[in-house]
């Protein structure tokens, strides 16, 4: 059996390494092994489309991304905008079996938020007009029934009413800020220092 540095080496039963130290992976006929240091019985196996691969689930996170009121309530922006906000509310079920399986596995749960300062001086005429197709079309920042469109502290930028249940208190919220056309998420370090305790 090669040693931990042994890039592609012979893992000692069917396998080869990939990578190195703490990052490596295992590779076998049949899946790929994310955690070979961690004890099989803490292991779970998810199938994927090009190979199944083994893991530890409390290395990971789940994160639920954008699923707000602007995004998948009637009365949102996507609604009021004549798009179909249903496939997002068709998902909703779904999102909260995710969560609860993440709970099962204490695994993070990382709620990823969307909005923007009510003088919109984070974005630029391009993000102003991905949400502004026609002058009557209200935009980020405009007045809807409920509110400013995705805009902090309005209905538009909450969590949905399906979800927020699941959300517990000291949870891991992330605002995904924009400044002018680029989207921006947290680096790893960032988004560490940002998780405390369980989500």
């Amino acid at each position: 059996m090669a040693g931990r540095r042994a890039i592609y080496g012979d893992t000692g039963d069917g396998g080869v390494q990939l990578a190195a130290s703490t990052d490596r992976w295992h590779l076998y006929p049949d899946h790929v092994l994310l955690a070979p240091d961690d004890r099989p019985e803490d292991l779970l196996r998810f199938d994927a489309e090009l190979m199944p691969f083994a893991d530890n689930p409390r290395r990971g996170a789940l994160a639920v991304v954008d699923m707000q009121n602007d995004f998948c309530a009637e009365g949102g922006w996507t609604h009021r905008s004549g798009l179909d906000y249903r496939a997002c509310r068709e998902a909703i079920p779904g999102v909260a079996r995710a969560v609860e399986a993440a709970r099962r596995h204490e695994m993070f749960v990382i709620w990823v938020y969307w909005y923007n300062r009510p003088d919109l001086r984070n974005l630029g005429a391009p993000s102003l007009h991905s949400f502004k197709h026609t002058p009557d079309q209200a935009g980020i920042g405009q007045p809807l029934d409920h509110g400013r469109v995705l805009t902090a502290g309005e209905w538009g930028a909450e969590m949905v009413d399906e979800l927020k249940p699941l959300i517990r208190d000291g949870g891991a919220g992330v605002h995904r800020r924009r400044r002018h056309q680029r989207g921006r998420l947290p680096r790893g370090d960032q988004l560490r220092r940002r998780v405390q305790g369980t989500s």
